[in-house]
């Protein structure tokens, strides 16, 4: 009995994430998103790429969402890209229920690894100035944005920020739960809230 319950578990796993693959594809075609070969998902993500807006991923992409394929991070994995926003991903990238908000520019380099739960916004989504913010008013090109570059090799761990402007350097790594404000120097372990070295190589 328990050896036909996992077999039909991993046939039913298995259809899941052809038919979330499948999915998937036509979310990214219906948002104008150019991605390469070899793309995997097992879930389907929240997609909105805006008018003007631009994204482009790379091959062997493999994206887990929702509560039931991974038992860390949020409930999704959500991807929005604002009508001047620039969102580049490079080659075999992994991301598990990722939230990335991008307004002007987003770069994820080759071979990153993004745990659970990982949020990277380019934007404050809202003005720093209490009073324009409050009106009801609010002027949205008063908000602040800067570019956020994550290179090649990095690992983000689960739950992780990472705030605009912020450059992670090369096989650099970022602890969970961590809020990075700063740029982070290649190879180097950075923790904690704001975060700041650990360990360099």
């Amino acid at each position: 009995m328990i050896v036909a319950f996992k077999i039909l578990k991993e046939v039913l796993r298995r259809a899941s994430t052809l038919f979330s693959t499948f999915w998937t594809r036509l979310v990214f075609r219906a948002n104008g998103i150019r991605f390469g070969r070899k793309l995997k998902a097992v879930g389907i993500p929240s997609v909105n790429v805006s008018i003007g807006g631009k994204a482009e991923i790379g091959n062997g992409f493999y994206i887990r969402t929702g509560n039931w394929t991974t038992e860390i991070g949020s409930v999704g994995t959500r991807i929005r890209v604002g009508r001047k926003g620039r969102l580049k991903i490079g080659n075999r990238v992994g991301m598990s229920n990722v939230s990335i908000c991008c307004d002007e520019s987003v770069t994820i380099g080759d071979n990153v690894l993004l745990g659970g739960g990982v949020q990277v916004f380019d934007t404050n989504f809202h003005s720093t100035d209490a009073v324009l913010r409050t009106s009801g008013h609010e002027d949205k090109s008063q908000v602040r944005t800067a570019p956020v570059v994550i290179g090649p090799r990095a690992f983000i761990g689960t739950n992780a920020i990472i705030c605009k402007g912020v450059t992670i350097g090369p096989e650099a790594l970022i602890a969970a739960g961590s809020v990075v404000v700063k740029s982070v120097p290649p190879g180097e372990t950075w923790g904690g809230n704001p975060a700041k070295c650990l360990s360099t190589k």
